[in-house]
């Protein structure tokens, strides 16, 4: 896709097909920021049960794929026009 040239977001695509097992380069990093973030609002004194991730797109992805995989349980996760990567 786009002539092999990265074309990062929140991570690399590389085709517009299934996407649901697809091989999404950069999403760690992106997901180690967003729980970074989330760290920061807890420190804050931010309640868990208070937060929401949410987002449109890989941005939505990468709300799903990260949120599902927390140590503790957030308010809830919106995705909007998204998908679960690595779902099967």
């Amino acid at each position: 896709l786009n002539g092999g040239m990265a074309m990062p977001s929140w991570y690399d695509i590389r085709g517009l097909g299934d996407r649901a097992n697809e091989a999404c380069d950069g999403i760690e990093e992106s997901r180690a920021t967003v729980k970074k973030l989330i760290q920061e609002q807890l420190d804050e004194g931010i309640p868990a049960d208070k937060m929401i991730l949410a987002g449109f797109s890989q941005g939505g992805a990468l709300s799903l794929y990260t949120g599902l995989s927390l140590e503790h349980s957030i308010a809830g996760i919106v995705c909007m026009s998204g998908y679960l990567p690595f779902s099967r």
